[in-house]
């Protein structure tokens, strides 16, 4: 299906003899069957022709016909997990660019036909094929996102960050990500306790998470002021204590640990990420 719409768009959307014989050129050799419903296929591919066209128009329209993502001065790639590829920028600029549309445009590679992109090669949002990338789909994604839309100056920064946990030992493992509070806007305010941008896990049921796990879930609640000052406030952050029944091995991947979410037109920052195990009545603050 990818080769039939890159040889849609690429050529001629009209060009759909030459996509019929190709959906039952099949059914010429033996054990094999042509599609079974050509007509339907056919159809559909021209609705996602067009619903690309559409999208398309839609960016160009937003964007005054083209735009250049320009990313030169990213820093170079790093030996932490945090490096992003490519395909993780191109996704954060599509997300942003239908956000700011305002209509369902696809999610394709056709709709950023009238992008420009320029990443510097072995910076952290390109980097070399050998490097870590696990932290780069979930939280520079989120970082980059905040970009777009500050320089689009569509909104402040959010939390910034999945905020991804997990623990667990030999015979279980639990992986969440915790919420954090949504960029204010020039009209409105930001949610308080809620997954921005590309993450929409949904929390465990307390009842079922205690259920399941040898935890208790201690807090859960938003941290009132956290969103920062301004005529329109940022979403509040969250407080989540969790106490261990057992000994388990916890592995957090955050951020926002050090650099705070930043308001628009230099509004009021936000309070950056506290984390703070505790094992013996001793803390540990991750803060820094």
């Amino acid at each position: 299906m990818f080769w039939i719409m890159c040889f849609l768009v690429s050529y001629d959307a009209e060009k759909f003899h030459e996509v019929t014989a190709f959906l039952v050129l099949p059914g010429e050799f033996t054990s094999c069957s042509r599609t079974h419903n050509l007509h339907g296929n056919l159809a559909d591919l021209r609705a996602l022709v067009a619903a690309n066209q559409k999208g398309i128009h839609l960016v160009q329209k937003l964007i005054s016909r083209s735009a250049t993502f320009d990313f030169e001065g990213t820093s170079p790639m790093m030996i932490n997990k945090l490096n992003a590829p490519r395909a993780i920028t191109k996704s954060a600029i599509i997300y942003s660019l239908r956000c700011m549309v305002g209509y369902d445009i696809p999610l394709n590679q056709g709709c950023l036909a009238p992008i420009h992109l320029q990443i510097p090669k072995w910076s952290i949002l390109d980097p070399d094929d050998d490097a870590a990338v696990v932290g780069g789909n979930v939280l520079t994604s989120q970082r980059i996102v905040d970009v777009i839309m500050k320089a689009f100056k569509v909104c402040a920064a959010s939390q910034g960050c999945m905020h991804n946990t997990t623990f667990g030992d030999d015979s279980f493992g639990y992986y969440e990500t915790v919420a954090g509070g949504a960029g204010a806007g020039p009209t409105w305010h930001g949610r308080s306790g809620v997954h921005t941008h590309m993450t929409n896990t949904r929390s465990t049921d307390p009842e079922i998470f205690e259920n399941r796990y040898p935890v208790l879930l201690k807090s859960f609640q938003l941290l009132p002021g956290t969103g920062g000052e301004g005529r329109y406030r940022g979403g509040d952050g969250v407080f989540r204590e969790i106490l261990f029944r057992k000994n388990l091995t916890l592995s957090v991947l955050s951020e926002r640990r050090v650099f705070q979410p930043y308001g628009a037109d230099g509004k009021g920052d936000s309070p950056c990420t506290h984390l703070q195990p505790v094992c013996d009545e001793i803390f540990d603050n991750l803060g820094r």
